[in-house]
């Protein structure tokens, strides 16, 4: 079961606490101590800068996420999870979400994705049981399609398997 974690900001200091949120999930240091930097990843088809100005600009709630799918999961590409996740959070808004996320693999003994939001509405407590149940079926979708194509571990980001596992999505190849 999805583990999700939320705060957030009203007025004025929502912009600096994103800011701040995303800083520390870039920059955290890793098991060892060492400073490691982290790529920030957005929505498809977006750039990371427009959506800092978006999340800069907005007047609304600034959340900041954690998503993690708790223990024993087989393990998934966390990007295309946390897009799953966070278009139906858009979706509960009816209205386009910007959001930025950083990946924490390796440095915990759970891995995880931490993500820095604004809306228009605050998010309800129905609204995070929602979220969480899509992470569940969005985590075992992406795990089903996963044992299908026989991929052992997640690919890195660089490589081409995660577009590979969207197209067969977009075709509808791997739906249930």
């Amino acid at each position: 079961m999805t583990i999700v974690r939320a705060r957030f900001t009203t007025g004025a200091g929502g912009p600096a606490a994103s800011r701040a949120a995303l800083r520390y999930a870039v920059l955290r240091p890793d098991r060892d101590g060492q400073r490691v930097e982290r790529a920030v990843f957005c929505p498809d088809g977006l750039d990371v800068a427009s959506i800092r100005a978006q999340l800069d600009a907005a007047r609304g709630d600034h959340y900041r996420l954690m998503l993690n799918a708790g223990a024993g999961q087989q393990e998934v590409d966390q990007r295309d999870w946390t897009r799953d996740v966070m278009a139906a959070v858009a979706e509960s808004q009816g209205a386009e979400v910007p959001w930025l996320a950083v990946e924490h693999r390796n440095h915990a003994r759970h891995d995880h994705v931490h993500i820095v939001a604004a809306t228009e509405r605050r998010l309800t407590r129905a609204d995070l049981y929602t979220l969480r149940e899509v992470a569940d079926l969005s985590w075992e979708r992406h795990a089903d399609w996963a044992r299908a194509l026989d991929l052992d571990a997640v690919q890195e980001p660089d490589q081409r398997q995660p577009e590979r596992l969207r197209a067969l999505a977009r075709t509808g190849e791997w739906e249930r």
